[in-house]
Order: structure tokens, then C-alpha cells, then sequence
């Protein structure tokens, strides 16, 4: 009996979440530590506080959730953010930051962001959105899931909104693959990143997108994401704060 104790409890510390905090400022780096520390399933293996930190760790380090500042000193965590997807596409990075401003909200999804979190929410609510993202899902307070949808009505203000975002029709002409890159795209993934994912060339991926946009009748990737979180097809987490 111990001894399968002892196997399961080895079993448990090695599936705890690995997370990286980057942020230039170090007491709020651990401060999230702290918070983050006392959760028995997650694991800080590092902090940084700029881009050459950060990457190195990215390189020598098993990491599975990255909690990012989107305005480092000298560095632009967005940019960050993508150079990391290149090199490790299966780490999924949360922004963390004091800014809801429209462009940062839609360029760090558009780089691939898993989720988007201001600096003032509750601690609780960072450990559920990095237990969110390491599952496949999309942590976006109200206010950030708000203005994506905002932005996307703008990127589509030409065409009539009833026809853009009412879809049902269209989804069902999708076949599985293309539903499944879709929801892909409803993520953030960059075209390399689905490739490696779903293992086909990036040739390939190009081909489905230009289907399914074709299909949705869609002039780019961002509507087509928006499509499929406006339809259900990506789990976005969006709590009430009421």
C-alpha cells in the first residue's frame, strides 16, 4: 500500500503546471509567486524580467503556462510573445497586464495569446486561468471578450453584421478538418503553429484557411476566429462581475 502511494503522489508532482512569470517588476513577480506557489497542481520554475531571461529559460526549461507582462522596460511583451510561440508552440502564454487598450487586447491574440488578464483581478482568478489555458482553453475577462468582439464588428463594418456573424449555415458546409482548424484559429494559432499541431504543412494549412474563409465569406483570419467564438466552437471563459 505505500508503495502505491508513493507512486501516485510522484505521479501527481510531475504533472503540476509549469509556469514561467515574466515582468519587469519584481515584486509583482513575487507576489504572483506566492499566490501561485500555494496551489498544489502549478510549479513556478522561473522568473524573468526581460526578453534574453526569458528565452533562455524558454530554451532550458520544461514550461508549460507563461504569465506575460505586456509592456516590459525595454521589450514589447507582445513581441515576445510570438518570438516564444516560434520556437515553442505548445506553451500556451496569458497576458497579464494595467492596459485594455483595443490594439494590445486584438494584437496579442493575434499573435497567438492563450488568454488576456488585467492586472487587477483577483488572484484566484489568475490560478483558474492558467488551469484554463493548460487545457486547450481561453481565459478573457468580460471586458477584453468585449472589445474582440468589437473589434471584429469593426473589421466587418462593410459587410451586414446579421451575415457575418450568424453562420450556422456556412459552419455546417465545414468538414471536420476544416472545424478543427477553425477552432484554431478562434485561439490565436499562427499557420505554423496549427501545422505543427495537427502535423500537415504549413501548404496545407494555408489551403483549409483559404477554404474556410472562402465558405464564411470572410476577408481574413481574425473574422473567421471571431466566428468560432461567437458560435460556441472555442471555450472562452468569461466570468460576471456582478
Amino acid at each position: 500500500m505505500k508503495k502505491n502511494i508513493t507512486h501516485i503522489s510522484h505521479l501527481t508532482i510531475m504533472n503540476k503546471i509549469k509556469i514561467l512569470i515574466v515582468d519587469d517588476q519584481v515584486l509583482f513577480c513575487k507576489l504572483l509567486k506566492s499566490v501561485i506557489s500555494r496551489q498544489e497542481d502549478m510549479d513556478v520554475v522561473g522568473e524573468a524580467q526581460d526578453a534574453s531571461h526569458t528565452l533562455k529559460l524558454v530554451l532550458s526549461q520544461s514550461i508549460d503556462v507563461i504569465l506575460m507582462d505586456i509592456k516590459l522596460a525595454k521589450e514589447n511583451g507582445i513581441k515576445l510573445t510570438k518570438e516564444i510561440l516560434k520556437l515553442k508552440p505548445d506553451i500556451k502564454i496569458i497576458m497579464l497586464s494595467a492596459y485594455d487598450d483595443d490594439h494590445y487586447v486584438v494584437d496579442s491574440f493575434k499573435v497567438g495569446a492563450a488568454g488576456y488578464l488585467l492586472k487587477n483581478v483577483e488572484p484566484d482568478e489568475i490560478t483558474k486561468a492558467i488551469r484554463l489555458a493548460y487545457k486547450g482553453d481561453s481565459p478573457i475577462e468580460p471586458k477584453i471578450a468585449t472589445k474582440l468582439l468589437e473589434e471584429f464588428t469593426r473589421l466587418s463594418e462593410k459587410a451586414d453584421e446579421s451575415k457575418v456573424l450568424n453562420k450556422s449555415e456556412e459552419l455546417a458546409s465545414l468538414t471536420k478538418r476544416e472545424i478543427e482548424i477553425l477552432k484554431l484559429l478562434g485561439i490565436g494559432m499562427s499557420n505554423d503553429q496549427i501545422s505543427q499541431k495537427l502535423l500537415i504543412s504549413i501548404k496545407t494549412v494555408k489551403t483549409h484557411i483559404s477554404r474556410i474563409m472562402d465558405k464564411l465569406n470572410v476577408t481574413d483570419r481574425f473574422q473567421a476566429g471571431m466566428i468560432a467564438v461567437h458560435h460556441g466552437l472555442v471555450k472562452v471563459d468569461v466570468k460576471s462581475h456582478t
